[in-house]
């Protein structure tokens, strides 16, 4: 039972990266959308012992987003953070406003990427996880330029890895 619920696991991987979605975008608080899918991880964070850190742009920041698939994306994001620290750490998620674009970055504390594995790290099929698919930040980068945003990388403060996700606020196309 194990290794077919793994198989399909893979199989429905696989699915998502090969298709091309529609987007379905909606007004949204982009602060709200970040903090439920920060939600789903609450146990596992808890259960890792990792100290969470969240700031909250004061402002409104609302974007135009396929709430679907841009939690998608982010759920990518954060489960890898995430899974980058087993004995526990630190976990900073930040939003804020960047311009004309609203963004969060999210930082962890663990093992980090090695310089040689960051120009990788969006490939298909690349992963640093001994059973990883490799597919997780792809996907995660295919959606974020969907919607006309952006995924990048840095090495994070802590030793771990930090990556931003922005997106275009809403009506920053229209203020032209």
């Amino acid at each position: 039972q194990k290794e077919i619920a793994r198989i399909n696991s893979v199989v429905d991987t696989l699915n998502e990266f090969a298709q091309h979605p529609r987007l379905v975008m909606r007004k949204l608080d982009f602060n709200e959308t970040v903090r439920n899918v920060l939600k789903t991880f609450e146990s596992e964070i808890n259960a890792r012992q990792i100290v969470l850190e969240a700031e909250w742009d004061p402002d409104a920041l609302v974007t135009d987003l396929d709430p679907a698939y841009f939690s998608q994306a982010l759920h990518n994001v954060l489960k890898n953070s995430i899974e980058s620290m087993p004995a526990g750490g630190k976990l900073r998620v930040k939003t804020r406003r960047n311009q004309d674009l609203a963004e969060v970055t999210i930082a962890d504390s663990g093992k980090g990427i090695t310089d040689a594995d960051a120009p990788n790290l969006f490939m298909p099929f690349f992963s640093t996880k001994e059973k990883g698919m490799g597919l997780g930040l792809t996907v995660a980068n295919r959606i974020l330029r969907q919607h006309d945003g952006e995924l990048t990388f840095a090495s994070g403060d802590d030793g771990g890895s930090a990556f931003a996700l922005r997106v275009p606020l809403a009506g920053a196309d229209d203020a032209d």
